[in-house]
This record gives C-alpha cells, sequence and structure tokens, in this order.
C-alpha cells in the first residue's frame, strides 16, 4: 500500500493562503499604529481576483501552472443596527498529492462592525463580528460558524452533519481578523521600512504575529500594464512568504518557498459570476491543472532527501544527523526565544546534532527514564475531547466500545490500543483530504490521510479511557525516496515488565509499533501546524547508521 500522508501540504496551502488575505492591526517601531478596528468601509464594492499557480516562472511559461483562484468582495453592510464591512470569499485549488488530484475549497463571509461602532456593539450585547467559513475537500466538508461577543468567540463547527459548540477568548484589542481580507491589504512600505502586524488567524483561532519588511521597488507586468510594486517579506514564525504589494497595499503577486505563488489576475482571466453574485462552478478558461510529478506533485516540495544510506520501512533502529534545527518551533506570534530542540521521548533522543530512533513496542526493556518514555507523562488533555477530536461524542463512544468488545475480558491496556489500530487501519480508506481533520467526520466518510487516521484513532482511544495524544513529523517513503511530513498517535501503556511508556502506533501505514522511521517534530492538535512552517525546507539529513 503507498503511502499518502499529504496533510501538511494542504495545511500549509490553506494557512498561507490565509495569511495572504489578512486584515491587519499594525505595530510600527514597537508603538500602535492601529485600534484593530476594520478599515472605514469602501464606498463602493471591492473585488480582487487572484490565480494560484504551482511550479516556478512567468505565468503562461512552460513551467507555472495555474492550480487555482482566491476571489475576494469587500462591501459596506449593516447589521444589528451597526455599520460595518461584509467580505466574502470563494477558493478553488487543485493540487498533485502523491499522484491524485486533490480539490481543496475554501469559502465564507465575515462581517465585522466599523471602527466607530466596535465598543457600541461590545457594550449593548451586539456580536462585534461574524464568521461563517467553509473548507472541502474531495467531498469531506468542515465548517465554522459563529460570532465575537465581547471578548469571545461563541460558534460552532459542523462536521459530519452535526454541529458541536466551541468557544473561545478574543483579545478585547483585536477583533476577528479574516483569511478573506478586506482587498488583500499590506501596509504601505517604503524601502527599508519594517512592520510587525497582529492577526489571528479564523482556521485554528490561533493570534500571531507577522514581520513585514519592504525590500525594494520593482515594476511587474500584469493583463499587459506595467505597474510599479513594492517588495514585501512576510515572516510569520519562521516562514518566509515574498508578496508584490501596489500603492494601495493590494497584493499583485506573492510567493512562498513551497513553489506555490499567487498573482492579480487580468479581466479576461477571471471566473464568470452567476447573476446572484455567486462565483460559477466552472472557469472560464481551461480546467485547473493539478501537474503531474513523479516526486509527489505539491507534497514533493517539502520532502527531505537525506545524505547517506537510504531508509527503508520497516527498520527498528535509525541515527541521523540533523541540520538546521536553528529555527524556532514556536506559535506563530510568540517573541523570538532560545531554540527548540527536537523532542527526547522513549522513541527518541537527539545528542547534539545526531537524532536516534528506535522502534520500541510495550513490553521492551527500558534503560533510562528517556527511553522508558516517562518524560511528559500523560496530562488530563490526553484524555479530554476537543472540536476535532470527538471523544465524548455517542457515535465515537459506541464505535470504540464495539471494536474492543470481542477481546477477552483480562485483555490489557496494549491489545485494546491494537485492536483499535486494526480497526482503523483495515477500514478507512487511504485517500487524499486536504481539509481541517475531523474524528466525526472521518468516522462518517471512511476516507482520509494520515491526520484523519490519526484524530480518528486519537478519539476512538481516548473514548475508552488510553490516554492518547498526536504525535506530527517525518516518515520515510520507500515509494517516494524520501522523509515526508506525518501525522501519528501515541498511547500510553503500562506493562507489568517494562514499566509505563508512551508507545508510537502508525494506523495510516499499519503499524501497530511505528518504525524507527517516524522523526517527531512536536505534538499537539491543529493549533499545532503552524509551529511547523519554520521547518520546511530548512532541514537536512544524513543518514548516519540502519539497523537490521
Amino acid at each position: 500500500m503507498s503511502q499518502r500522508s499529504m496533510w501538511i501540504g494542504g495545511a500549509v496551502a490553506l494557512l498561507w493562503l490565509t495569511m495572504m488575505g489578512m486584515l491587519f492591526e499594525r505595530e510600527l517601531g514597537g508603538a500602535r499604529v492601529g485600534s484593530g478596528a476594520v478599515a472605514p468601509a469602501p464606498a463602493t464594492p471591492q473585488s480582487v481576483w487572484l490565480g494560484v499557480y504551482s511550479g516556478s516562472g512567468e505565468v503562461g511559461g512552460e513551467t507555472a501552472r495555474r492550480v487555482g483562484h482566491v476571489h475576494l468582495h469587500t462591501s459596506a453592510e449593516e447589521r444589528h443596527g451597526s455599520d460595518g464591512v461584509r467580505t466574502t470569499a470563494a477558493s478553488r485549488m487543485t493540487l498533485d498529492l502523491m499522484g491524485r488530484a486533490t480539490d481543496l475549497e475554501v469559502t465564507g463571509v465575515v462581517w465585522r462592525a466599523a471602527s466607530a461602532n466596535a465598543s457600541a456593539t461590545a457594550a449593548d450585547g451586539a456580536p462585534r463580528a461574524e464568521v461563517d467559513v467553509a473548507v472541502r475537500s474531495n467531498g469531506a466538508e468542515f465548517a465554522l460558524r459563529g460570532a465575537v461577543l465581547g471578548e469571545t468567540f461563541r460558534g460552532t463547527i459542523v462536521s459530519a452533519g452535526e454541529e458541536l459548540p466551541l468557544e473561545l477568548p478574543v483579545p478585547g484589542d483585536l477583533l476577528l481578523e479574516t483569511g478573506f481580507g478586506q482587498a488583500v491589504r499590506f501596509p504601505t512600505l517604503e524601502p527599508g521600512d519594517d512592520v510587525r502586524i497582529a492577526s489571528l488567524d479564523p482556521l485554528t483561532l490561533q493570534r500571531g504575529t507577522a514581520r513585514v519588511r519592504c525590500l525594494a521597488i520593482e515594476t511587474l507586468q500584469i493583463g499587459g500594464r506595467s505597474i510599479e510594486a513594492r517588495k514585501l517579506e512576510v515572516d510569520a514564525g519562521g516562514f518566509t512568504s515574498l508578496a508584490w504589494v501596489d500603492e494601495n497595499g493590494e497584493v499583485l503577486r506573492a510567493s512562498t518557498p513551497l513553489g506555490l505563488e499567487i498573482r492579480r489576475l487580468a479581466p479576461g482571466e477571471r471566473r464568470v459570476l452567476d447573476a446572484d453574485g455567486s462565483v460559477s462552478a466552472r472557469d472560464t478558461e481551461a480546467d485547473l491543472d493539478p501537474g503531474s510529478e513523479s516526486d509527489g506533485g505539491f507534497l514533493g516540495l517539502t520532502a527531505i532527501r537525506p545524505d547517506g544510506p537510504r531508509p527503508r520501512r520497516g527498520l527498528e533502529r535509525l541515527v541521523v544527523r540533523v541540520d538546521g534545527l536553528g529555527v524556532e518551533l514556536r506559535p506563530v506570534g510568540e517573541p523570538p526565544s532560545a531554540d527548540v530542540s527536537l523532542p527526547s521521548d522513549g522513541a527518541q533522543r537527539l545528542v547534539g546534532e545526531v537524532l536516534t530512533v528506535t522502534a520500541i513496542g510495550p513490553a521492551e526493556p527500558a534503560q533510562s527514564e528517556v527511553e522508558s518514555g516517562l518524560i511528559g507523562r500523560p496530562r488530563p488533555e490526553h484524555l479530554a475531547p476537543d472540536p476535532f477530536v470527538q471523544s465524548e461524542h455517542p457515535r465515537i463512544l459506541e464505535r470504540a466500545q464495539s471494536i474492543v468488545a470481542p477481546l477477552a475480558e483480562e485483555a490489557d491496556d496494549w491489545a485494546r490500543a491494537v485492536a483499535l489500530h486494526d480497526w482503523v487501519y483495515e477500514r478507512i480508506d487511504k485517500e487524499p483530504v486536504v481539509s481541517i481533520p475531523s474524528a466525526l467526520e472521518v468516522l462518517e466518510s471512511r476516507r482520509g490521510d494520515c491526520n484523519e487516521h490519526t484524530v480518528l484513532y486519537t478519539a476512538l482511544a481516548r473514548a475508552i479511557g488510553l490516554p492518547t495524544r498526536i504525535a506530527v513529523g517525518l516518515v520515510w517513503s520507500d515509494e517516494l525516496d524520501g522523509f515526508y511530513y506525518h501525522a501519528w498517535p501515541e498511547v500510553w501503556i503500562a506493562d507489568a515488565s517494562a514499566g509505563a511508556r508512551w508507545i508510537r502506533l502508525d494506523p495510516t501505514l499499519g503499524q501497530p509499533v511505528a518504525d524507527a522511521t517516524h522523526i517527531k517534530l512536536l505534538e499537539g492538535g491543529i493549533e499545532t501546524w503552524p509551529r511547523l512552517l519554520p521547518t520546511l525546507g530548512r532541514l537536512e539529513f544524513t543518514i548516519l547508521e540502519l539497523a537490521p
């Protein structure tokens, strides 16, 4: 069975497009410039069309392929007796992920009270902002709906046909920023200017800070016109992109190290609007081209191809030198701190730049506290549900109990963990899905890639009382001859002879004990995704030892 662990490709694409379209609250030279309130409502509706391209070279050339588009429309709208700004978005991408054309659609509507009304809406209980965002990929759908009331976002996550409540704090000085920004504007800067910009990602609802520097003024050709543009470097949590903006701060072109670019579309390149203002289901040009690349397509751009002897699936021990650990695996927006090393636990240990990974099962004898996995004992959240791991939902509870019911009454925790692994591996089809993972959605659709398998396994395990955490990192692919970003669950198991420890399983690849090619970068759910961005394109591996 081929490996199809493409979650990081979809996640990064989604996060990057979100970042490119942010509304910003500006901080310049350490002093606040903006109040965090929305910009004045436009006198007339504004629209911007952006094409998404994969590969290098000029648009229309042989190497750059159009793989999607983003359409943003901003207009004034009154709600709840308050003036405000309504932004709608429709975006679509078709990416080649591990040889499959995979669709991704992000659509939504966001309304924010105008600056003059923000305090009034907070005082009288009316929403300061409202959001309705949907993400769809290959038949899977995830939606987030709700409003900012005072300093709290209250809403629902819609997954597998069910609405699940969600409540999160929103800082009082920062309204709900959207991935669908007003005309995709950046601050107006001159060469040498350096600005920090605060924002809130609507898909992870995490506050962050981006650093924007103006590098130069250049001339771009768009639709046969020469347009003067400011070239900006945008750094969000160590993930660096380039953006070219016009005199109004609107994006003309943007690119990332991943090989994706967005570019302003000329009128003849745009999609057709239906009479009701919605985006037509078809492009005016040829169907979007996902491309066909032997190295895994878009996912191949994130691969790490090591020096030294080639690893193989099923290794029991791997020793690798890791270069590029100067990056900081910190949440987007946190101030710089000491470099964070790769985590050490019962399966991997980093000494200097040398990482040793061992496939360890529940009965393996431990030689130290690190090897036993006792570092990082279970915490309450390892048994708790969250908006994406709905371990207390009746459907999850019922399924988990039915899976372990056939086991003998004296079956231990490891036997139950393996039963869950076997069920998820055998019952979930290995298909690319670029979306926000939800255990309920996976249980309903019975398909997905590594993060779908992982969130479902985690929910099922927690439902029967097994402390479980999600690991995110890299795994070797024989098929693609490289390390690719991947996710897998880890379960806390107590063995009579070996003691208690975290055990890695991989229900995507069918490994009850994950092999030694699993290199963990961090632990956690969707809120940790932005912390991976600094590693993309920076880590380098040299294989020192393989066994057996």
